[in-house]
C-alpha cells in the first residue's frame, strides 16, 4: 500500500476544504473518486466543507453510535446515502491451460460487514477506506499539531 496525496491538487479538492482537515490517502483515491464517481465525491467534499467538530460532543458516551458519528451520518442521509451490508458471493472456475472451462465450483457465500454510508459505487464507514479525513487541521483557529 502506497500513501498518495492527490487531495492536495486544487482540481481534486477545494483548497479551503483541504485546509480544514488532515488526510490519509492510498492509491490516489481522491482523484479516482472525483473521476469515477463525481457526484458522490462532490457530496463527500460538501460534508467535509460544512461539518465542524464540536468539543461538546467529544467525551459523551456513544453506545453504538456517538453524537459525532450520528451527525456525519445524518449529513450523508440527507443526501440519500444509506447504511448497507456488503455480502460476497465467490465462485471459482477451473480453466485448462488451453483456456477451456473444466468446471465451475459451487459459489461460496460470505456474510459481509456493515458500512455506515453507501451510495452508487462508494462505501464509507469503519471498514478499511482508501480516503480518511482524520483530524481537523486547526484547533481554536491555530494550526493543529500533535507535538
Amino acid at each position: 500500500m502506497f500513501e498518495t496525496n492527490t487531495y492536495d491538487d486544487p482540481v481534486v479538492l477545494d483548497p479551503a476544504t483541504r485546509a480544514r482537515w488532515a488526510f490519509l490517502e492510498t492509491s490516489s483515491a481522491s482523484a479516482v473518486l472525483r473521476s469515477v464517481c463525481p457526484a458522490e465525491w462532490k457530496e463527500i467534499t460538501d460534508v467535509l466543507r460544512t461539518f465542524a467538530l464540536d468539543p461538546v460532543h467529544w467525551l459523551k458516551k456513544g453506545g453504538n453510535r456517538g453524537d459525532i458519528a450520528r451527525q456525519i451520518d445524518d449529513m450523508f442521509s440527507q443526501r440519500n446515502w444509506r447504511e448497507i451490508r456488503v455480502d460476497l458471493s465467490t465462485q471459482g472456475v477451473l480453466v485448462s491451460r488451453g483456456g477451456k472451462i473444466v468446471e465451475h465450483l459451487p459459489p461460496v457465500e460470505q456474510e459481509g460487514y456493515l458500512v455506515d454510508n453507501f451510495k452508487g459505487r462508494v462505501a464509507l464507514g469503519t471498514c478499511p477506506l482508501p480516503v480518511v479525513a482524520a483530524t481537523p487541521a486547526t484547533w481554536n483557529g491555530e494550526p493543529y499539531s500533535t507535538v
